[in-house]
């Protein structure tokens, strides 16, 4: 593993990291109260999503060895130049984006994700990416478009993780609490025995079932 590698590795995975923090919900109340603070909750949360892929990144730094890659913005430099040379290169526009996200921003992450997909109209990976920033860019809501975007995913790939898991706030959060909960449920059948979102998976359904 080179240098370079490594280094982009390490700086992708440690923003995944902090992209990833998942509050898990304490407390119970009852009635509208509850559905109330349980929406409020499930769209402050839908923002802090754990999907994040890595994809291969040694294909991003084959070009790019020799060349001083130690931080994010070095890293953003280089692949907007990239992609201002071959603007059709998927592959430079996606690794533009997830560097965005690691950089917390997500308005340009969504716009690189979007040039992405006008490359490649068939990719599940991409549309969730995208849907995940267009939620971090409001704030932890799930708007329109992202929603279409994770379902455009789940057609593709049925299996989808981050669609499911992104559609089981929108549909909370509008109060559809059967779709929210399969969306989960499916997520928690799924989920080996240590898998960190399971726990809150399971909590956040709790507080649906228990409000009125």
């Amino acid at each position: 593993m080179s240098i370079a590698f490594a280094a982009i590795v390490t700086v992708l995975v440690l923003g995944a990291a902090a992209f990833a923090f998942w509050p898990v919900l304490r407390g119970a109340a009852r009635g509208r109260w509850i559905l109330a603070a349980a929406i409020a909750l499930f769209v402050a949360g839908a923002g802090a999503g754990t999907y994040l892929l890595l994809g291969r990144p040694a294909l991003a730094v084959r070009s790019l060895e020799g060349t001083d890659t130690r931080d994010t913005g070095g890293l953003v430099a280089l692949l907007v130049k990239r992609v201002h040379q071959a603007p059709g290169d998927v592959r430079a526009w996606t690794y533009l984006g997830r560097a965005y996200l690691t950089l917390g921003d997500e308005n340009d992450a969504a716009r690189a994700f979007q040039r992405a997909l006008q490359i490649d109209k068939n990719n599940a990976e991409l549309y969730s990416a995208y849907g995940e920033a267009l939620v971090g860019a409001s704030r932890g809501a799930v708007p329109p478009e992202a929603e279409a975007a994770f379902l455009k995913a789940l057609t593709i790939a049925p299996k989808d993780r981050a669609a499911r898991y992104y559609l089981g706030f929108a549909f909370a959060a509008r109060g559809d609490k059967a779709k929210a909960i399969a969306f989960w449920q499916s997520l928690i059948d799924e989920a080996p025995p240590d898998a960190s979102y399971k726990q809150e998976l399971i909590a956040r359904i709790a507080v649906l079932n228990r409000a009125k």
